[in-house]
């Protein structure tokens, strides 16, 4: 069975350059869009849009980090999608300060929620930007380990195999990276829409 990596002509392999996946999709479309079978057959018409939306699906899916791992793993039976798992050891202390700040802003949210006065809203302000501080500087954090993780899955992709399937070792190791990947790349979207929140 083709799998996405075949799709769009890339190697099975942890590390792809993001620009790598958009221009081998570009191409590729580029042949099996849709607009370019006008005078097709229906049948033709309706395989070159199912192509093209696969091409798509392959290209959102490789193209990003968190998904591609997982992705890659689930190939090589070293993953249940849909499983999800308890925040690795070292980020423990991040989930429950995370936790906190959670707390933190929800807690400010109402507190603003209720104020009635313009008076006492602008003191609030200042709780605002302290929150959205800590909030930024809690992104950085994040920001910084997915760079570390970025930085361990190009040392990993050195010693993948090209053809074939990888041992136990260097799966073990990826499904480490991918479990703080994906709470990393959850605790992320969580930031940005608490900063909306406080935002309105």
């Amino acid at each position: 069975m083709e799998d996405d990596f075949q799709l769009l002509e890339l190697p099975r392999s942890p590390w792809l350059d993001p620009e790598t996946v958009k221009e081998r999709f570009r191409t590729l479309s580029n042949t099996h869009h849709p607009d370019r079978f006008h005078d097709a057959s229906p049948s033709e018409r309706t395989e070159a849009e199912a192509h093209y939306v696969k091409l798509n699906q392959a290209s959102q899916r490789l193209g990003d980090l968190k998904q591609r791992l997982r992705y890659l793993l689930e190939l090589y039976g070293h993953h249940k999608s849909g499983v999800v798992e308890q925040a690795p050891a070292e980020l423990m202390d991040w989930f429950m300060e995370l936790g906190g700040l959670s707390r933190k802003v929800q807690n400010h949210k109402n507190n603003l929620e209720k104020a009635e006065s313009p008076i006492l809203k602008a003191q609030l302000m200042g709780t605002t930007l302290e929150l959205t501080e800590e909030l930024d500087h809690f992104l950085q954090k994040i920001n910084a380990k997915m760079e570390i993780h970025v930085t361990e899955i190009k040392q990993l992709q050195s010693t993948w195999p090209a053809e074939g399937q990888p041992n136990s070792e260097p799966l073990d190791q990826l499904a480490s990276v991918y479990r703080s990947v994906a709470h990393l790349d959850r605790w992320q979207k969580q930031i940005q829409e608490m900063r909306l929140n406080l935002a309105f």
